[in-house]
């Protein structure tokens, strides 16, 4: 997809969100990538902000709009209006650079619970609320919804779950299985979300400028209206719900032998928790009985199996450790502790990856155009930085791989001491290139997969409900009309506008985590606490507290904030001095060192 700027007026005048016709002139564009405008086709119909107030009266701040020079005034509500509410207001006349608004919501005001967080969310280009074409076609599919497919397998009677985090709403997946004479048949059965969300509707529109949910402590931003997320399309307990299912054939060993894909409609037996199957796995808890012991028995075997397969061939693993809060009645975080990748965790996931590979597969044999995603193996180069640092403290430079692959490293760390391993993967991950989204199949280094799309998520993410729409369109629906090449080259352009929204809802929820750090941390004032040192850089050394909070420990001052830091040049010196009026030690490179944190 190609950028194309509009300059002057063109530019100044369109608001973020509006879907425009421009005309690209050959040579203006190749000189300056300019076009110029033809006509807005799709204008935002609504704005979020702040309310403020000069002596033309009540306007809004739209952090959204922020580079242009258009003016929402106020000129219709029902609502008191206080300057610094965070509202929802209808655009409902639009001129050059002004745009008359009627203020519809007060999302949230100062001194409310969650406006800290909304306020950011909105700040930093979020959307809270959806266009009301986009609610009103939601609430029509609630209620007018007919499934019109053909062919669809009645799958009611299995006996299928979902496990999923204790505040999750939307469950896009859940799992059954079957002992076979051969061995395992595993259910993978996801929401069929494209069979509500039709391409070129409203819901699509919004879907795909939102392109994934996002994700906080107390709240979530849903790609999709929540009665649709949480309730139409999500899996919840003893409700029939319409499907995509991945049937995957195993042997008694785990080994996959062959799937099937087709439309299904499942009736979900149990809604479990990571922490119930986490605590039935560690026999703290012995609530399952009946068939719901019997599946969740056989899933584990199953998986585990799977694992342990992969382990043997190589499989590259890290552990993932991010902190968790939990808040006190107001809102704010009163305890955080390191929460660390469960087996429940992972005996989904080894089945998603596994179904998202052979969708792939499915995909790629059968001609369909696709986006999969792909991960190049990390530069040699790069990675004998770490063979180099681990040679510091005693590990032998010729365990080292000559060639990288995923299967070569998990190897190479198999045959060095645990603390090596450690630190290897812990660098790995920093020299690791970027998932990017292909038109083509290749390599996920990561995962050690070929074939790789997103197809288990889409209620959250949309190039999952792209897949589950080119299944519909050229493998389930018996559309003798699917037009590969159209389809292709609309796949074309979008992997740069999904990276580029997704890029910019990580960058909302790690902002809104940063935040949840911060307010921890400022009630810690002083005092002593213990971390490990990751890593070095110019202006101090970033440190992972025991708690789970990764922070930089300044030499110019003591403050928390996150940092981050250029892959390679973590490994340029493994010895740093710092020191102020207060402090003057000398650090190594994963020591263990006590902290006293003195504000920002």
């Amino acid at each position: 997809m190609r950028d194309i700027r509009l300059v002057g007026q063109d530019a100044t005048k369109l608001l973020k969100g509006d879907c425009v016709f421009v005309r690209i002139d050959d040579d203006l564009y190749e000189n300056n990538g300019e076009g110029s405008l033809i006509q807005i086709v799709r204008p935002v119909s609504f704005i979020e902000g702040i309310i403020s107030k000069d002596d033309e009266g009540f306007f809004i701040n739209s952090f959204k709009n922020i580079d242009s020079e258009v003016r929402f005034d106020v000129k219709r509500t029902s609502i008191e209006l206080i300057e610094g509410q965070l509202v929802r207001a209808e655009i409902i006349d639009r001129r050059d650079y002004i745009c008359d608004v009627e203020v519809t919501k007060v999302i949230s005001k100062p001194g409310d619970r969650m406006f800290d967080l909304m306020n950011a969310i909105v700040e930093k280009g979020g959307t809270l609320t959806y266009p009301k074409d986009v609610d009103e076609q939601a609430i029509n599919l609630a209620t007018n919804f007919t499934d019109t497919a053909k062919d669809r397998h009645d799958l009611t009677n299995e006996f299928m779950v979902t496990i999923d985090g204790a505040s999750t709403k939307d469950f896009d997946d859940g799992l059954s299985i079957r002992k076979t004479d051969y061995g395992y048949d595993v259910g993978v059965h996801i929401a069929d979300v494209a069979s509500y969300v039709k391409e070129g509707t409203p819901l699509d529109y919004e879907a795909r400028l939102r392109a994934t949910s996002m994700y906080f402590p107390e709240t979530e931003i849903s790609m999709l209206p929540t009665i649709l997320s949480d309730d139409v399309c999500s899996l919840n307990p003893n409700a029939e719900k319409l499907t995509i299912t991945c049937l995957l054939h195993l042997d008694h060993d785990g080994i996959y032998k062959s799937s099937e894909v087709f439309l299904s409609k499942v009736k979900s037996k149990a809604r479990l928790t990571y922490d119930q199957v986490d605590e039935y796995i560690k026999g703290k808890k012995d609530e399952f009985d009946g068939d719901l012991k019997y599946n969740v028995d056989l899933l584990l075997e199953c998986s585990r199996k799977i694992l342990k397969r992969k382990k043997e061939k190589g499989q590259l693993v890290f552990g993932r450790n991010y902190p968790e809060f939990t808040l006190d009645k107001d809102g704010n975080p009163d305890t955080v502790k390191p929460r660390h990748e469960s087996e429940a965790e992972n005996l989904v996931e080894v089945f998603m990856i596994l179904a998202n590979d052979e969708v792939g597969k499915l995909l790629n044999d059968k001609a369909v155009p696709a986006l999969f995603r792909t991960e190049d193996a990390p530069r040699f180069d790069d990675m004998c930085l770490i063979r180099d640092f681990l040679d510091r403290f005693g590990i032998d430079p010729d365990l080292f791989p000559k060639i990288i692959t995923s299967e070569n490293l998990a190897k190479y760390f198999e045959s060095i001491p645990k603390w090596a391993e450690v630190i290897g993967k812990l660098c790995t991950l920093k020299m690791m290139n970027p998932v990017v989204y292909s038109r083509s199949p290749g390599l996920h280094f990561g995962l050690n997969c070929n074939h790789y799309v997103y197809f288990t998520s889409p209620i959250r993410r949309y190039p999952d409900l792209l897949t589950h729409r080119l299944l519909h369109d050229f493998l389930l629906d018996n559309n003798d009309e699917a037009d590969r090449k159209a389809v292709g080259d609309y796949l074309d352009n979008l992997p740069d506008l999904l990276s580029q929204e997704e890029k910019l809802a990580k960058q909302i929820m790690n902002n809104a985590h940063d935040m949840e750090c911060e307010r921890f941390m400022s009630s810690r004032m002083y005092d002593v606490m213990e971390g490990e040192v990751r890593n070095f850089i110019g202006s101090g050394i970033k440190v992972s507290l025991t708690n789970g909070i990764t922070g930089l420990f300044q030499k110019d001052k003591r403050a928390y904030e996150l940092y981050p830091t250029d892959k390679a040049e973590s490994f340029k010196k493994d010895i740093v001095d710092l020191e102020d009026n207060y402090y003057r030690s000398v650090f190594s490179v994963f020591n263990i060192i006590s902290i006293i944190f003195g504000g920002y």
